[in-house]
């Protein structure tokens, strides 16, 4: 119950619980949470959960490997990092 709350106040989305929710949570509650947040109960079907899930993940590895452009910028990505040795020597 404590993991469920942090993550709800660290606005967490996608979380899956279940198979029930907790009693803390009254249905009102549940409804704000499944729209705000993505809340939601397993299925009856194991597999579609686990493809549900596959997809989730996959667009989060793609939105962190592949950073949005804005329109008409052209510049090709560069990597913001120096040398340690640079960062010592300046």
């Amino acid at each position: 119950m404590a993991v469920l709350l942090t993550l709800l106040s660290l606005d967490v989305k996608g979380i899956t619980i279940g198979p029930n929710p907790p009693a803390f949570i009254t249905p009102g509650v549940f409804k704000l949470l499944q729209e705000k947040l993505d809340l939601r109960l397993p299925g009856p079907d194991a597999k579609a959960d686990l493809a549900w899930q596959w997809r989730k993940c996959s667009r989060q590895r793609q939105d962190f490997l592949l950073p949005s452009r804005k329109a008409g910028d052209r510049a090709s990505v560069k990597s913001t990092t120096s040398s340690p040795v640079k960062v010592l020597m300046s």
